[in-house]
């Protein structure tokens, strides 16, 4: 039987300890936290990305953005107009003639 040291020395041949592991996957977990300008390996993709994107008008880039950071409450205030506006309605005067349909 080989012991350790010989199987070192054959080529391509490398003890993959639990310690090699958690090096190895430290390396990764630096590697994904770095921002994606820095991380050479998603760099290339966003440069062709945001190429991509600057040749939409300026106009419809900032439309984009907007739509992007609208937050729900911007969605419930129109709802909330509506609701005020059937108020409104409710409590008018309408002239009341033959052909007018009652609210209440």
């Amino acid at each position: 039987m080989f012991s350790e040291f010989t199987m070192a020395l054959n080529s391509g041949y490398r003890r993959f300890t639990i310690a090699e592991k958690y090096r190895e996957y430290s390396k990764e977990k630096i590697k994904m936290q770095m921002t994606p300008y820095k991380n050479p390996w998603t760099a290339r993709s966003r440069s062709k990305e945001n190429k991509r994107h600057s040749i939409r008008g300026r106009h419809e880039a900032d439309r984009g953005r907007h739509e992007a950071e609208r937050g729900r409450h911007e969605a419930d205030r129109g709802r909330h107009e509506a609701e005020l506006w059937n108020e409104d309605i409710r409590y008018m005067w309408f002239p009341m003639d033959p052909n007018s349909v009652s609210l209440g």
